[in-house]
């Protein structure tokens, strides 16, 4: 569970100017922002968007092949764009979705794993559905740990 501040009345009255509104924002961002260092795997957020995106479009009946150029398509970095159409020619050439998976070197043994028991079991669509609001958690919960800790750090 994390905290909404958005349910918090201001307490700035009407008329009243905010000493500077634009720490409260500048706050925000950084609390929500997903940090990873070293990392050569693809962050928290754009896997759960990833699994989330494909679970969405092969639930509306679109084919694979379509769905993963849609996905490439909405890539603005130049290496995520590369890594979805990697993944998108494999599956071309006949490698399964966990294989190809696999070979980016990308994702982990947990998410190919999963893909894997779903390509196996017929439940493809439910596993990105459950990976998406896994991640979805994952995230919550950092963003939940770094306000926890962000207070007491500003009031130190």
């Amino acid at each position: 569970m994390a905290i909404d501040i958005s349910k918090y009345e201001s307490t700035i009255k009407p008329g009243q100017k905010p000493a500077d509104k634009s720490f409260g924002v500048k706050l925000m961002e950084l609390m929500n922002k997903d940090i990873q260092l070293f990392g050569t795997n693809l962050n928290d957020k754009k896997k759960e968007r990833f699994f989330s995106d494909l679970h969405m479009l092969l639930s509306s009946g679109i084919d694979f092949k379509s769905a993963l150029e849609l996905i490439v398509e909405e890539q603005k970095k130049k290496a995520e764009r590369e890594l979805f159409e990697k993944i998108k020619n494999e599956i071309t050439n006949g490698s399964s979705l966990s294989e190809a998976m696999q070979a980016s070197g990308k994702f982990s043994s947990y998410e190919y794993f999963n893909i894997q028991i779903g390509e196996g079991t017929g439940r493809l669509n439910q596993v990105l559905k459950e990976l998406a609001k896994y991640y979805e958690g994952k995230i919550n919960q950092k963003r939940q740990f770094v306000s926890t800790l962000t207070y007491p750090c500003i009031v130190l």
